[in-house]
């Protein structure tokens, strides 16, 4: 299969010499002649040689960093020959690229998708063993000084030749390095599947900086380095033809069935309430969060998402951190926990060229869950991380991403908790003081009801509520009335309507329903009210353990020269 993919590809760029199109017809050719069942690209697959270089694989993966457009060669001249060389790492013997015509292509850095939860990662799908080569390699003579034949780079970043080839790697490789051809490519932080030619052959620059180069040469194979890493950590990948995937990969999309909705809903709930030892309003605003996700962006502010903060005692923070993470993951394909104190945030060390992996740089579609413990020693690197934490749980839902001479702030849309005595100094659109009631383990769940519980988080997450005119109405009629009665208290009164509709969009979502009736949001006005209750008690036990104010200041306030919220006496 490898060799004939490089012939398609030769036979389609002697019709036209389109380099840039060449990719999409030859991803196209295969299609059309039902080349599917491809294996996948994995570490052990390719660690193990048994997706050696040249192999035609997929492989599905985060973007994790992108490098800047570099040249290569689509064609050379061999002996007078224009010979195709394209999704190739090395050039034929004999050939002479001085005159070659150029063309440019995109790397792009990509990982495991992080979080992933076992039941989404990909099967062990073993390829048979590569065919041992038909040819025995001389063993040079020990009297001699035979080298081994130099070969040159097809293009990028590579120079020299190595004759350990990827199929003979010792340590298994953390990314995959993928060179996109044409005008369009993926996103930083999209979750992709790729379909392409495994490289190789070339697995070092072989080029070292010397004293005699001066900084701009020392600058330039630094770069050119972190772009070309050894094939024996990170494997190559030319792409044919990639795509996006659905944030909710592996579960295939699906309508929701609103028969069994509530049902599913109901068991759903029990377990987020065992989770919570007990809480079961907790666990209404845990199933609003888990199904909670970005409908659009406008002002700033990314409108259906919902993050939840959650307080409670510090000997219980751990074990609900852990406990929500597991239950999230029965039912997310991807779920990231992290602390306050370690958190990392995308960023790109001063005189590096490659962005390090860090513990904040998620896809859409994971649950994020933050446990508040501290915060780390005061560093740049610390003020990025509460940075992109603040931003990931307000209203932005975006990472920034610090690549020194510039910040990119990518949107993402998660599903965000944060647990904790306190709130870290970051904000959530609702904060919940659990109850925790009894607490108890968690039950094994059969892997039949799970999937089933999949299905109906990943369509539920897709529903789209819309307010009618009916729904509005009535609404605006609850709204006054409750204000009327003292049930909503004036004070940042918008705010609260504002997370009232939206936690009654969420209720409706959680039925199937496309429309907000009166018993969606009925329910959630009673959900906030028991919330906003919570609030006030957690305030009273607050001001009632701190310790009294300055006498100066309980003077200044008795004086009227202070309010009520500077001397910090409001709700």
């Amino acid at each position: 299969m490898a060799s004939s993919v490089l012939q398609i590809a030769d036979a389609l760029y002697a019709e036209d010499r389109d380099a840039k199109t060449l990719a999409s017809r030859v991803a196209a050719k295969l299609e059309s002649d039902g080349v599917t069942n491809l294996p996948l690209l994995t570490q052990e697959n390719y660690a193990t040689g048994r997706t050696p270089p040249g192999s035609l694989v997929r492989y599905v993966g985060m973007v994790q960093d992108m490098g800047n457009p570099e040249f290569y060669a689509p064609s050379v001249s061999v002996n007078g020959t224009d010979v195709c060389v394209a999704f190739r790492d090395e050039l034929p013997s004999g050939a002479d690229p001085s005159d070659a015509t150029l063309a440019d292509r995109k790397p792009f850095f990509c990982v495991a998708p992080p979080g992933l939860s076992a039941w989404a990662s990909p099967r062990s799908e073993v390829p048979p063993p590569p065919p041992p080569s038909a040819q025995a390699t001389k063993r040079p003579r020990e009297d001699t000084d035979e080298q081994p034949s130099q070969k040159q780079p097809c293009g990028g970043n590579a120079f020299a030749y190595s004759s350990s080839s990827a199929a003979k790697a010792v340590s298994t490789p953390p990314g995959v390095l993928v060179r996109a051809y044409g005008d369009d490519g993926p996103r930083l932080n999209e979750l992709v599947e790729i379909v392409g030619v495994v490289g190789g052959g070339l697995a070092t620059t072989g080029l070292e900086v010397t004293e005699e180069d001066d900084a701009f040469d020392r600058q330039r194979l630094e770069d050119e380095q972190a772009w070309d890493p050894p094939t024996s950590k990170v494997a190559r990948l030319h792409a044919l033809s990639w795509r996006r995937l659905d944030p909710s990969h592996p579960v295939p999309p699906g309508a929701l069935d609103k028969a069994t909705a509530d049902s599913i809903r109901i068991a759903l709930l029990e377990r987020l309430a065992l989770a919570l030892d007990g809480d079961s309003i907790g666990a209404e605003y845990a199933l609003c969060a888990l199904l909670a996700s970005v409908d659009k962006r406008k002002d700033g502010r990314a409108v259906g998402a919902l993050s939840l903060g959650l307080f409670c005692e510090a000997p219980h923070v751990d074990r609900i951190a852990q406990n929500l993470a597991r239950v999230f993951g029965e039912v997310l394909p991807r779920v990231v926990s992290v602390k306050t104190s370690t958190a990392s945030a995308p960023l790109r060390s001063p005189g590096s060229e490659r962005l390090a992996m860090s513990s904040l740089q998620i896809c859409d579609g994971s649950a994020l869950i933050t446990v508040v413990d501290g915060q780390a020693p005061a560093s740049p690197a610390a003020a990025a991380a509460t940075s992109a934490l603040r931003q990931l749980y307000g209203s932005q839902k975006q990472i920034p991403f610090n690549f020194g001479f510039s910040e990119v702030k990518v949107p993402c849309d998660v599903v965000s908790v944060r647990i904790g005595v306190t709130d870290g100094s970051i904000e959530c659109d609702v904060d919940l003081p659990l109850k925790l009631s009894q607490q108890s383990s968690l039950p094994d769940v059969s892997e039949s009801t799970l999937a089933i519980m999949r299905q109906y988080v990943a369509a539920a997450r897709r529903v789209i509520v819309d307010i009618d005119e009916e729904g509005a109405s009535g609404l605006e009629d609850q709204f006054v009335a409750a204000r009327a009665t003292g049930r909503l208290p004036s004070r940042d009164a918008e705010g609260r309507l504002h997370q009232w509709v939206s936690v009654s969009k969420l209720k409706a979502r959680a039925l199937g329903s496309v429309h907000m009736n009166p018993p969606h949001y009925n329910d959630a006005f009673d959900l906030e009210e028991e919330r906003a209750n919570r609030l006030k008690e957690r305030m009273k036990l607050m001001r009632a353990m701190a310790p009294p104010p300055p006498r100066s200041v309980q003077h200044g306030f008795r004086s009227g020269f202070l309010s009520a919220k500077e001397v910090g006496l409001a709700d």
